[in-house]
């Protein structure tokens, strides 16, 4: 997610030089003016190119039915080493 957890997360990792992609339910939402804004974001029909285009991933969901198995394996499998 790209709430509050997700924004103070990377503005972390922005600070290390990250890029920072996010995964969203709405790819098209505009941040707020202060808030990290993302190099790239991807709706849900696109998460395994998410996924293979991370080289980490922080889960910052809430606990929900809808989120529970979020991170399936096919998404661990994206996540592999890119040649």
């Amino acid at each position: 997610g790209y709430g509050s957890i997700g924004k103070a997360t990377a503005a972390l990792g922005a600070a290390f030089g990250m890029n920072i992609i996010v995964l969203r339910r709405n790819p098209g939402k505009v941040e707020e003016r202060g808030s990290p804004q993302p190099q790239k974001t991807y709706g849900f029909a696109d998460a395994e190119a998410f996924y293979k285009a991370a080289d980490f991933v922080v889960c910052s969901l809430p606990a929900t039915a809808e989120t529970k198995h979020f991170v399936s394996k096919a998404a661990f499998d994206a996540m592999g080493p890119q040649t």
